[in-house]
């Protein structure tokens, strides 16, 4: 069976605020999460398109995520369609892929 080697995809995503039960402190670009594949999780980078240094807690932000084990993930992280980050098993962003695969 041939998959989609797909490591890095567009997204639009929102860092939950500590009120939303998010991080206490604002990510910078760069920042390591894991991302649900459905019952699985699996490590990423979040990096910045517009080049800021760091993310504000509650504003929409336009970044690229990449998978660290593409090999590993298959089809799974070209299909979805939402974005939910994770530290540990505490939600810190969510948002969509921009990209229509």
């Amino acid at each position: 069976m041939t998959s989609s080697r797909i490591d890095v995809r567009p997204a639009r995503i929102r860092f939950l605020t500590p009120e939303e039960g998010g991080r206490p402190t604002a990510p910078s670009s760069g920042v390591r999460s894991q991302i649900r594949l459905g019952e699985l999780q699996t490590s990423c980078i979040v990096e910045d398109d517009s080049g800021q240094a760091q993310f504000q807690l509650g504003e929409t932000v336009e970044v690229h995520i990449r998978v660290m084990f593409p090999d590993w993930v298959g089809e799974a992280f070209a299909l979805l369609k939402s974005v939910e980050l994770f530290e540990g098993s505490r939600l810190v962003a969510t948002g969509e892929f921009r990209d229509r695969v």
